[in-house]
């Protein structure tokens, strides 16, 4: 099978989970932080809400990337105003499903204001409900506006019906972590990828085979 096979296949495969759902629901509302638009940043505190998420403690900054570089999109969010800040979404889910949870941490690049210092090394939490996921770190010293350092972590985690995702920022002063490309994604079962897949593969050889006949 040629080169450009394996890549029209593999396109035809993800077009498959999309279509009939499998894999490629996303269940995060705003996980890229783009709504509202803002011109450069702009800031919620609690309690407030924004286009599906619910800052539940202290503020949290919509950032444009005209501040610095997002991880997807064009905008992200600092998880600090000028103290640390809290938010999360409720998520309908199917009981027993398992899910796969993504998102981009980084820490804020830029000076923060003098009047409300932070520290280099940003710290966030993130939770499934009350399950804590992790403690995330990171230092910011020798980032840029355009050399963020984005580091994308993925977790595995289990619907109960109506789940809470949480992020919480642990540190102080007005530049905190930075949080973007928050999806949510049905794992589909092993059959069923297999059973899809292997369809799929027999359809690509197919389709070969007919080619090389009428070539020859």
């Amino acid at each position: 099978m040629k080169p450009q096979t394996h890549i029209l296949l593999l396109h035809a495969t993800l077009c498959y989970f999309a279509i009939t759902g499998t894999v490629c629901a996303e269940l995060i509302v705003n996980g890229g932080f783009e709504s509202p638009s803002v011109p450069g940043y702009l800031a919620y505190s609690a309690p407030s809400s924004f286009s599906g998420w619910t800052v539940l403690s202290g503020g949290v900054d919509i950032v444009a990337n005209n501040f610095y570089s997002p991880a997807s999109g064009i905008q992200s969010l600092d998880l600090n105003t000028i103290v640390s800040g809290s938010i999360s979404q409720d998520v309908t889910t199917t009981p027993g499903q398992v899910y796969q949870l993504s998102f981009a941490f980084a820490a804020n690049p830029l000076p923060d204001n003098p009047s409300w210092p932070a520290p280099a090394i940003k710290v966030m939490q993130a939770h499934w409900n009350t399950s804590l996921l992790g403690t995330f770190s990171q230092d910011s010293t020798g980032r840029t506006a355009t050399d963020v350092g984005w580091i994308l972590h993925i977790y595995t985690v289990v619907g109960t019906g109506t789940d809470t995702l949480s992020f919480a920022s642990l540190t102080d002063g007005s530049a905190g972590p930075a949080l973007d490309d928050v999806r949510l994604e049905p794992v589909p079962e092993p059959s069923t990828f297999v059973l899809a897949a292997l369809g799929l593969f027999g359809l690509a050889g197919w389709r070969w085979q007919v080619g090389v006949r009428k070539r020859g």
